[in-house]
């Protein structure tokens, strides 16, 4: 993979709702969506915060209240991709940098 691909995907990364997401649960255990960041605990409910609602929630994936929506599976994937692309790149980044420094040794 090259810098410059490494690079756009890192831009896109930086572009999205802060990280970690979630995926939410409905009470009968589907996926009721995906959101981001919120600014209490998940004990606490967004309109129970102190700073209600809550400021720092965000959506990232409504669904029709679980119905219709993904399976969590794939909603807990989807909502750790973020944190996965961000590690990974880290890693390829420091791979590539052990080949350079390896490549230059006699």
């Amino acid at each position: 993979m090259t810098a410059d691909r490494i690079a756009a995907i890192r831009a896109r990364l930086n572009k999205i709702t802060p990280w970690p997401w979630f995926a939410k649960r409905t009470d009968d255990g589907r996926c009721g969506g995906i959101e981001g960041l919120h600014n209490h605990p998940p004990d606490v409910e967004c309109w129970d915060s102190p700073e209600a609602p809550c400021p720092a929630a965000r959506e990232i994936v409504t669904t029709d209240a679980g119905f219709y929506g993904p399976l969590v599976s794939d909603a807990e994937f989807i909502a750790h991709a973020p944190t996965d692309i961000a590690d990974l790149l880290q890693a390829l980044e420091e791979s590539h940098a052990r080949v350079k420094v390896l490549e230059a040794e006699p």
